[in-house]
């Protein structure tokens, strides 16, 4: 899924009269009664080993996680930080 700005896309209809899809009244009215989702930016980060060998601390807010106790985290679970690798601009918000 691709997340655009709806209000830019009318602006950007409305100042190009000559926009082939302007004419088209039923486009230019399903844009403004399309459905808006609330997207947050994804936080990103990585476990960082400490000074303890038994600990990785958050590199977005700081916790630490046992990871002997505690698992392998794919999110922190106390900020919500994606620990999963590279960014993947398809999945830029949640």
């Amino acid at each position: 899924m691709r997340l655009i700005d709806a209000d830019e896309l009318r602006k950007m209809f409305a100042e190009d009269y000559d926009h082939p899809l302007h004419h088209f009244t039923g486009i230019w009215a399903a844009i403004g009664v399309c459905p808006t989702i609330n997207a947050a930016p994804v936080r990103r980060g990585e476990w960082k080993h400490t000074e303890h060998n038994e600990y990785v601390e958050c590199s977005h807010c700081g916790i630490d996680r046992n990871i002997y106790t505690q698992g392998s985290w794919n999110f922190c679970p106390n900020c919500g930080a994606d620990m999963r690798g590279e960014k993947d601009e398809s999945t830029d918000c949640l």
